[in-house]
């Protein structure tokens, strides 16, 4: 016997897992008698009489399933949503915390912002610098496999606005490294070019 496939059609179910979970969730429903068991997993993810979205661990776990996705991977990407919330609303303490003590941070490019930052000292003079330029993040997608975690966003420094991918390694609950990919001639522009001593 086939599962029956129907679409529900709650806009909360949709939120609750919005890294990849369409809007109309499927309804997935099997028989007791075609699984043989009494199974939590055969319940129907929307309710057959109202249409919404039943509550609870049934669909969260039915979500987590569809999308693969772990409780730990679920936890970095809620403490990388953290970091861009404390950084959006200037909280560097806040977002600070997230990052490990010998957090690595590396900037692409040849800017004067460029380089590779060790620990928070060296990481919360580079914020300073951004925070100088007023810089900005609007991020449009969360990704996420195991320890790392994958933030596509859209940034704006000064008058430039720009597309940027941060790759974050987490461990215990903290960035321990992060690896900037975005637009280095932008970058340049913003904030200068590095200047470097004649050998």
């Amino acid at each position: 016997m086939t599962p029956r496939l129907e679409p529900c059609l709650d806009a909360e179910a949709s939120r609750v897992a919005h890294y990849s979970i369409p809007a109309a969730l499927p309804r997935l429903t099997l028989s007791a008698a075609a699984k043989g068991v009494t199974d939590p997993r055969a319940e129907p993810l929307c309710d057959s009489k109202t249409g919404r979205a039943r509550r609870g661990r049934t669909i969260y776990a039915a979500m987590k399933r569809a999308d693969g996705m772990s409780d730990q991977t679920e936890r970095n990407i809620e403490v990388v949503k953290k970091g861009v919330e404390a950084f959006s609303t200037a909280d560097i303490e806040r977002m600070m915390s997230l990052f490990d003590d010998n957090i690595e941070w590396v900037q692409p490019g040849d800017s004067a912002i460029s380089g590779t930052y060790h620990g928070k000292g060296e990481l919360g003079q580079f914020f300073g610098r951004l925070a100088a330029k007023s810089a900005t993040i609007a991020p449009r997608r969360f990704l996420a496999d195991g320890d790392m975690v994958i933030v596509l966003s859209e940034t704006t420094a000064g008058n430039e606005t720009s597309e940027v991918a941060h790759v974050l390694t987490l461990r215990d609950g903290k960035v321990v490294r992060a690896q900037v990919y975005a637009d280095t001639a932008a970058m340049e522009r913003v904030f200068g070019r590095n200047q470097v001593a004649a050998g």
